[in-house]
C-alpha cells in the first residue's frame, strides 16, 4: 500500500513538474517568435519597431501559462529589446532619458497584461469547473427523480393495484351473490366492479409511465415497443414501433434519457400537434443508435413557431446528459420530427455503455 501511494505521488509530481515546465517554456517560445518577427520587419521598416509583438507574446504566454509566464516574458522581452533593438545595439544600456522611461513603462504595462491574462485564465478554470460541478448535479438531480418515478411506479403498482384488483375481485363476487339472491343492488355491485377494474387499467398504465420495467428487463428496444402500444391504448392513436439495423445492449441511465425523448415528443405530438399516427424508429448502427419520432400533426412551426417550449428544452437536455443530439424539424407533408442521435462511444465514455 505504502508503495503504490509512493509511486502515486512520485507520478503526480513528475506531471506536476512537466506541466510546469511547459508552462514557463511557452513564455520563451512566444518572446522567440516575436523577436524574430521584430528582426524580420526591421530591415523593412525604417523607425524602430514598437513593442507591440513583444506585448503579444506576454499575452499569449500569459494566457497559457498563468501569471508566472507571463512576467517571464516581460523581462525576457525587456532584455531582448535592450539587446537588440536600443542603441548601442549589442548592449545592455540605456543612454538616454527616455528610453529608461519607455523600459519601465513596458515593464509595468507586461505586468499589467500579465495580471489581467492570469485573471482571465484563472477566472475561464474556475467557470469550467463550475460548469462540469453544475452538470454533475443535474444528472444526479435527474437521477434521483427517475429513482423516484421508478420507486412511485412499484409503489403504485405493488400496493394502489393490487388492492384495487381486489376490490374489482370482491364486488364482482358480491354482485353475482346479489344477482343469485334477486337484489336490486346487484347492477350496482356489477358497475362498481368494472369501474374498479377501469381503475386498476389506469394504475397500470401510469405504472409503466412512471417505472419502465420493460426498459429494465427488456431494454430500449423492447420499452419502446410497450411505450407504442400504451400510446394507442392511452391517446387512441396509431402509433407504430420498428427497429432496424444493429442491436446494441446500452447501459440503463442511457435507455432511460433515451425513452424519456420519445414518451415526450408522443406527448407533444398528440398533445399539441393533435397528431393521429406516430411512428419510432430505432435504427442501430456499429457506433451509433438514432431514433426518430414522426407524427402527422400540425407541425412545430404552427403549435410552437418559437422552438423553445419546455418539452423540448427538456428532450434536449436529456441528451446532453448521455452525450447525444436532438434536432426537431418540420414533417414532410405535415407534422413534425424528433430525431436524436446517440453515440455509443460518448456512451461508454459517460454513461457505461455495455456493447452487444
Amino acid at each position: 500500500m505504502e508503495l503504490v501511494l509512493a509511486s502515486e505521488i512520485r507520478n503526480r509530481m513528475a506531471r506536476l513538474y512537466r506541466s510546469t515546465l511547459a508552462r514557463y517554456a511557452a513564455a520563451f517560445v512566444c518572446v522567440g517568435i516575436a523577436l524574430a518577427l521584430k528582426l524580420m520587419l526591421v530591415q523593412y521598416v525604417t523607425q524602430e519597431v514598437p513593442f507591440v509583438l513583444f506585448f503579444g507574446a506576454v499575452m499569449a504566454a500569459a494566457a497559457f501559462g498563468g501569471l508566472g509566464p507571463g512576467l517571464l516574458a516581460t523581462a525576457v522581452a525587456a532584455v531582448c529589446d535592450l539587446y537588440f533593438f536600443t542603441k548601442p545595439y549589442g548592449h545592455f544600456e540605456l543612454s538616454t532619458f527616455s528610453e529608461r522611461v519607455r523600459l519601465v513603462l513596458f515593464l509595468v504595462e507586461g505586468v499589467f497584461i500579465s495580471l489581467i491574462c492570469a485573471g482571465l485564465k484563472s477566472a475561464k478554470r474556475r467557470a469550467d469547473e463550475n460548469a462540469v460541478a453544475a452538470r454533475q448535479l443535474e444528472k444526479r438531480i435527474l437521477e434521483i427523480s427517475e429513482a423516484e418515478q421508478r420507486r412511485i411506479g412499484h409503489d403504485l403498482h405493488d400496493g394502489l393495484g393490487q388492492h384495487l384488483t381486489g376490490i374489482a375481485l370482491m364486488m364482482q363476487r358480491l354482485g353475482k351473490r346479489l344477482t343469485s339472491a334477486g337484489q336490486e343492488d346487484a347492477e350496482e355491485a356489477m358497475k362498481v366492479s368494472k369501474m374498479a377494474k377501469t381503475a386498476v387499467e389506469w394504475t397500470h398504465d401510469l405504472c409503466r409511465t412512471l417505472a419502465t420495467p420493460a426498459l429494465e428487463s427488456g431494454g430500449l428496444a423492447e420499452a419502446l415497443r410497450e411505450l407504442a402500444a400504451n400510446a394507442e391504448n392511452i391517446f387512441s392513436i396509431e402509433c407504430i414501433f420498428e427497429q432496424t439495423g444493429d442491436e446494441h445492449d446500452i447501459d440503463l441511465n442511457a435507455g432511460v434519457h433515451l425513452y424519456r425523448i420519445a414518451q415526450e415528443a408522443i406527448s407533444n405530438a398528440v398533445r399539441h400537434g393533435q397528431a393521429k399516427k406516430v411512428q419510432i424508429d430505432l435504427v442501430g448502427t456499429p457506433r451509433a443508435m438514432d431514433m426518430r419520432i414522426s407524427d402527422d400533426g400540425r407541425g412545430i412551426r404552427e403549435t410552437n413557431p418559437s422552438f423553445d417550449g419546455m418539452g423540448l428544452q427538456i428532450m434536449r437536455y436529456r441528451a446532453r446528459m448521455i452525450g447525444a443530439s436532438v434536432d426537431v424539424q418540420e414533417g414532410k407533408p405535415a407534422g413534425t420530427i424528433v430525431a436524436c442521435h446517440y453515440n455509443l462511444k460518448a456512451g461508454s465514455n459517460g454513461n457505461g455503455h455495455h456493447g452487444n
